[in-house]
């Protein structure tokens, strides 16, 4: 029941329809597999090893300045953790 907190699905109001890529094929409706299920495990315990000022993910920078930043090597896109 507490998965449904941070689900974008069990939260209607956590994002848009088809907002994720795995609204579009259905992959949402699979079970993760072993290492999915831990790493949410251990940010559920332990929380992030990001700054108390870092917030969340984009595909744009936000907020006033980057923290971090990765390329996708699947999608070819940039993700961004984003100071407030």
């Amino acid at each position: 029941a507490a998965h449904h907190a941070l689900h974008p699905v069990g939260n209607p109001g956590a994002a848009h329809l088809g907002q994720y890529a795995p609204t579009w094929d259905g992959s949402i409706h699979k079970t993760p597999d072993a290492r999915t299920i831990e790493n949410a495990r251990y940010l559920l315990e332990n929380g992030s090893i990001c700054p108390e000022n870092v917030v969340g993910q984009n595909s744009i920078v936000t907020g006033s300045g980057v923290y971090t930043s990765y390329q996708d090597p699947i999608l070819g896109t940039t993700v961004y953790f984003c100071y407030l």
